[in-house]
């Protein structure tokens, strides 16, 4: 993908974080993107924030567990995806 269409949709997620509904599955979102940028210590702020907002998300979790696994951590990845599939 573009780095201009990773953009769009970063402050298309950054919009709905104003959405006190939308927050915590936005931040992951705009984790998940930092990802994709290569930007890893962005996105785990975006996940630790989400999980902030609301403790447990599933989708934080596994963008954590994505994190961990993009390092080479995949221990950590797969305990971080287990956790996601038995949250919420």
């Amino acid at each position: 993908a573009k780095k201009r269409d990773f953009e769009q949709a970063f402050v298309s997620a950054a919009r709905a974080v104003n959405d006190e509904q939308y927050r915590p599955r936005a931040l992951s979102l705009q984790g998940v993107i930092r990802i994709a940028e290569g930007k890893l210590i962005e996105a785990e702020k975006y996940f630790s924030e989400a999980l902030f907002q609301k403790p447990g998300f599933s989708l934080a979790l596994a963008g954590l567990a994505l994190l961990a696994e993009t390092e080479r951590r995949i221990e950590d990845a797969g305990d971080l995806y287990l956790q996601a599939l038995q949250s919420e």
